[in-house]
This record gives structure tokens, C-alpha cells and sequence, in this order.
């Protein structure tokens, strides 16, 4: 079968089965005329009615508190406003003693930062014996670690390319190799941008691919059928 074929049985049960579906809902009137609602002509405006009803309906009760009303998010905003004008922050600041019920100022934690900071002897944490979690290395020894680290990177260079000849040789001698490769990837199909082959290229890279040849696209034009067919025609002919 072609493809119009195909398709046009898949549109006359795509419509057979949403014809089940407006039975459902409305038994297949061609509108929404069994509603309740004023609005009948547009679903969106009978559900926008339905959703207001709901909303003008009673439960706020900005009066009494109840486990069975809700406050208004006005009288919400009062409260917490009212809630947070009472505190008084003032009241819980203390520099005199450290206490969990109460805060030192600004001014305090300062001062206690300061204090604590001067009292850091950096020398007394540097020790360059032994790694540690407790101290740290010196510079110079730091700058000692990170050269030996170095060397033995370079050290495990394979015999035939720890020289800068041996890597230029194994390049090519090809002082323009990033243009080189630039260009070979050029002649590569890409993904991302869009290219332009001479024919004898397009031919070779569907010979290499091993894409359809022209009689097949051909044949597989005469499967696909008539592009031409109107599926809304037998969508709808599958509502009636």
C-alpha cells in the first residue's frame, strides 16, 4: 500500500476514535448547548464560570479564627505585619555574656573576629616534616613539591616522544598541522553547519554511506503516494 494509503486509514481512526470521545463528553452535539452554565459556547468560558463560582463562594472569615475558614491574603498580610512590628530587636541584643537566647551586635561580632584573627600565628601551623591535616607546607617547600611533581610528569613521557623533535616528528613536520587537519575534517560530512560538495564528492560519500541511488528514491517516491491528499477530508468524513 502507499503511504496516502496508510495515512488515511490512520485519519479516519483517529477520527472515529475522537467522534467516541465528543459522545462522551457531549453526546456528539456539534456543541456544548447540555451545559449547565450561562456560558455554552466555549468550554474555557463555562470552566472560568465554574472557577468564579468557586472563588465567591464562602469559606473566608477574616473575623474569627477556625479550623473550618480561611483569612483573606489582606488579613494574612495584616497579621504578619502586625507579628512583625512587635519584635523589638533590640531586646534580644547582649554583649555582655554569650547566651543561646540571645545575639551579640554587629559592632561585637567585629570585634570578636578581629580578636580571634589576631590571635592566629600562622608559624605555628607550617610544618615541612610531614603531610598533615593539622598544618600546612611552607612556600618553598610547596614550590619544591609542585617541581617534583612536574619532573616525574615529563619522566613518564614514552622513550619515543620526550623531545620536542620526537613530538614534532610524530606531527608530520607539518608547521600548519592544525590547518591540516582543518581541512581534511572540511572534507568530512558535518552536523552542524551546512556544506557545500562538488558532485563527484556527493557521489563518493553516498557510495560510502551506501545511500539510495536515484531509482530508488524513485520507487520510494511512488510508494509515498499522493502528497497531494486532503487528510482534513477524511478526518472529517470519519466524524459523520
Amino acid at each position: 500500500m502507499s503511504l496516502a494509503t496508510n495515512v488515511t486509514d490512520l485519519a479516519t481512526r483517529v477520527a472515529t476514535e475522537a467522534k467516541s470521545l465528543r459522545t462522551l463528553i457531549n453526546g456528539n452535539n456539534p456543541d456544548l448547548a447540555t451545559l449547565t452554565t450561562t456560558a455554552k459556547a466555549n468550554l474555557v468560558a463555562a470552566i472560568n464560570e465554574v472557577a468564579a463560582a468557586v472563588a465567591g463562594a464562602s469559606g473566608i472569615d477574616d473575623g474569627t479564627i477556625s479550623t473550618s475558614t480561611s483569612w483573606s491574603s489582606q488579613k494574612t498580610r495584616d497579621e504578619i505585619d502586625s507579628a512583625v512590628a512587635g519584635i523589638d530587636f533590640p531586646d534580644v541584643i547582649d554583649d555582655t555574656t554569650p547566651s543561646t537566647s540571645t545575639a551579640y551586635s554587629s559592632t561585637k561580632t567585629d570585634a570578636q573576629i578581629a580578636a580571634a584573627v589576631g590571635a592566629i600565628d600562622v608559624t605555628d601551623v607550617i610544618n615541612d616534616a610531614a603531610p598533615s591535616t593539622t598544618s600546612v607546607y611552607s612556600s618553598t617547600k610547596t614550590d619544591a613539591q609542585i617541581s617534583a611533581a612536574v619532573a616525574a610528569i615529563i619522566d613518564t613521557a614514552p622513550g619515543a616522544l620526550d623531545t620536542l623533535n620526537e613530538l614534532a616528528a610524530a606531527l608530520g613536520d607539518d608547521p600548519n598541522f592544525a590547518a591540516t587537519i582543518n581541512a581534511a575534517l572540511g572534507n568530512r560530512v558535518r552536523v552542524d553547519a551546512a556544506q557545500s560538495f562538488t558532485a563527484p564528492q556527493q557521489a563518493q560519500g553516498r557510495a560510502n554511506i551506501g545511500a539510495a541511488s536515484d531509482a530508488a528514491l524513485t520507487a520510494l517516491t511512488a510508494n509515498v503516494g499522493d502528497t497531494n491528499t486532503n487528510f482534513v477530508t477524511t478526518f472529517e468524513a470519519g466524524l459523520t
